[in-house]
């Protein structure tokens, strides 16, 4: 891969003295031809430096897919080297240790619906004086208990991934428990497929790699000689071998800011643009 940076430098047009032999035209001839005059003036021309340098994809666009608790997989939804889109299943689990967690959950909320609707009985009746405050008192006190083991419950499940709307189905669908599916981040390339069906990952293990590659980086090596050609900013025209007629456009976004001594270059990289995905 080629890269070339071009950045505006002035170039200055020097007045030396020249005798020239003076031309003399008849008013037929000045009639047939157009003569334009300009005044000499300082003017941009362009500096262009051409260095090698290595793509990558952009680390700040890497993603890895690893479930937050441990599971077996069930079912695996895609391929390696295929583009998929943010939210897209790429593989369902079953995991006892999820399955635990929500069956604590459904039990604490059936038991907190229970206190509440116990509490609020009480309450009623002690409005109307039939029975005592110490009744009310321990009916109140069982249904804040109950009210903290559920909060508590939920929590759990926040923690083994589960967002507000799954866990709101789970309390719709109860026999929907223990299977749970990995989605993609983000809209990407999905790089590596770790993980096959009838596996049993662990919590943290990774299990896919995703790269967002509508923007690539490009490292590049550019010598210390020519390091007043370029500037953080320089736009740069990049040339690869699989489309040696095409040249994709980036920027210098960051400099090394020490030399390396052996190659006496400092260390580039450059954004480019790739929302086309052709890099």
């Amino acid at each position: 891969m080629k890269l070339y940076f071009a950045r505006p430098i002035l170039a200055a047009a020097l007045a030396l003295p020249l005798t020239l032999n003076a031309l003399e035209l008849t008013p037929r001839q000045m009639g047939n031809i157009t003569l334009s005059t300009a005044t000499v003036a300082p003017r941009e021309a362009a500096a262009t430096l051409t260095v090698n340098g290595t793509l990558r994809a952009d680390q700040q666009r890497l993603f890895s897919v690893a479930p937050v608790v441990d599971g077996l997989v069930t079912e695996l939804k895609v391929v390696a080297q295929t583009r998929v889109r943010k939210g897209q299943v790429l593989a369902r689990l079953r995991s006892t240790t999820l399955g635990q967690a929500q069956t604590d959950y459904l039990e604490a909320l059936a038991l907190n619906e229970v206190a509440q609707a116990d509490y609020l009985r009480i309450k009623a009746l002690s409005d109307e004086g039939v029975v005592a405050t110490s009744r009310l008192l321990a009916a109140e006190s069982k249904y804040k208990m109950a009210d903290a083991v559920l909060d508590q419950r939920y929590r759990e499940l926040t923690l083994a991934g589960m967002n507000e709307a799954q866990i709101a189905r789970l309390a719709q669908y109860p026999d929907d428990i223990a299977g749970y599916v990995l989605l993609s981040p983000a809209d990407g390339m999905l790089l590596e497929v770790a993980i096959e069906t009838g596996q049993m990952l662990a919590a943290g293990e990774r299990a896919f790699r995703i790269a967002d590659l509508s923007e690539v980086w490009a490292d590049v090596q550019i010598p210390v000689a020519r390091i007043g050609d370029v500037a953080l900013g320089s736009q740069a025209r990049i040339r690869v071998a699989a489309y040696p007629q095409q040249r994709f456009g980036g920027h210098l976004e960051t400099l090394a800011g020490e030399v390396e001594v052996s190659s006496q270059t400092l260390s580039g990289r450059v954004v480019i643009d790739n929302k086309q995905g052709r890099l």
